[in-house]
């Protein structure tokens, strides 16, 4: 895969039974860590990570995108202990959608799921009618 034919890559993680997102905005050569509980301590690891990834890409003659900084969004954070991954699925689908982030809030976490779950059987029903 050609990563510079896109636009976004997204790394879902889950460590210590948390979800977050990891988004690379290829273009600009950012790197964004989307992390609803907000913990800082595991971002640079994640983009040393990432550069190492490159590098290893680029020295197998695959493809050369060098020059990645670790950028900075604002996320909704959450307020229990359950709704990362609702959260890391609707921080992709805005990225994905507009490029900018449209902030959840832990208030709308009932709809989000609701949405989510009809967003899933619709597109499930698109590809397999018999569903």
């Amino acid at each position: 895969v050609q990563f510079q034919d896109f636009h976004w890559a997204f790394l879902p993680v889950c460590r210590f039974n948390h979800w977050f997102l990891i988004a690379f905005n290829i273009p600009e050569r950012k790197v964004f860590v989307l992390d609803s509980l907000k913990s800082t301590s595991k971002h640079d690891e994640f983009l040393t990570y990432w550069c190492n990834f490159m590098n290893t890409r680029a020295s197998l003659g695959i493809e050369t995108l060098d020059g990645w900084t670790l950028s900075s969004i604002d996320v909704a954070v959450q307020t229990d202990s359950s709704s990362c991954g609702v959260f890391l699925l609707m921080n992709a689908e805005s990225l994905l959608q507009n490029g900018k982030l449209n902030v959840s809030q832990q208030k709308d976490i009932g709809t989000l799921r609701q949405y989510i779950k009809d967003k899933l059987l619709q597109e499930g029903k698109q590809h397999n009618p018999r569903t």
